[in-house]
């Protein structure tokens, strides 16, 4: 076992059955949410890149890595919500009268700015680390090298932050506390299904073209 997927399933252990014992459950409870739908997503968009229904490899492992990230994200929900009003109450941030809507734009803003990009990376460097063989050398410099940098700074953490992350952590932090995680669950299965599905479309797209080209 790699020592990345051993250090994340060992310190899941330890936060599920601790705050299990003191009676909390919704570390557990968002370790499987995000889990299984979050997989469940990445299932469906390699099944319509290819075309046809397959499963993903590693896909308990990726099950671990989606809930550890669901975990963490029970964490910074209510620590950037609270981190914006405890701002507002020390006249740092407008406090807009109290809006919610206001302090929901705050709060989404200052975590797609700060934790969404680092959990963004973290997720891609253990996907790509799945990926390898177990006796890969030099195993994070590798990982660093394979990493399309562009393509995550300007689609993923530009775009996709800017076009859809934000507004949508604002409308979820409108929520009530009790289903933001689920929510937010559902529509990062939704955004994986929807690149899929446009990925899918430009390849056919290209291909047409390059079809085009041979018969002219």
């Amino acid at each position: 076992m790699r020592k990345s997927m051993a250090a994340i399933i060992t310190i899941s252990i330890v936060v599920l059955v601790t705050s299990m014992l003191s009676g909390n459950s919704v570390y557990l409870s968002n370790f499987l949410k995000f889990g299984v739908l979050s997989t469940l997503g990445e299932l469906i968009g390699v099944s319509i890149k290819s075309r046809k229904i397959r499963m993903i490899d590693k896909f308990f492992q990726k099950v671990i890595v989606w809930g550890f990230i669901g975990m963490l994200i029970t964490i910074a929900f209510p620590l950037f919500i609270s981190g914006v009003e405890g701002l507002q109450s020390q006249d740092l941030l407008p406090k807009f009268q109290g809006n919610p809507l206001a302090i929901s734009f705050m709060g989404s803003i200052a975590m797609n700015f700060t934790f969404g990009p680092m959990m963004m990376l973290f997720h891609k460097i253990l996907d790509i680390d799945l990926e390898l063989n177990s006796k890969v050398d030099n195993r994070l410099t590798v990982i660093i090298q394979d990493i399309n940098w562009n393509s995550l700074v300007k689609d993923t953490w530009i775009k996709t932050t800017l076009c859809f992350w934000i507004p949508i952590h604002t409308i979820v932090f409108l929520l009530p506390e009790t289903i933001r995680i689920i929510v937010a669950a559902i529509l990062s299965t939704a955004l994986g299904i929807l690149l899929s599905v446009g990925d899918s479309k430009k390849k056919a797209s290209n291909g047409k073209g390059l079809i085009n080209e041979d018969v002219n």
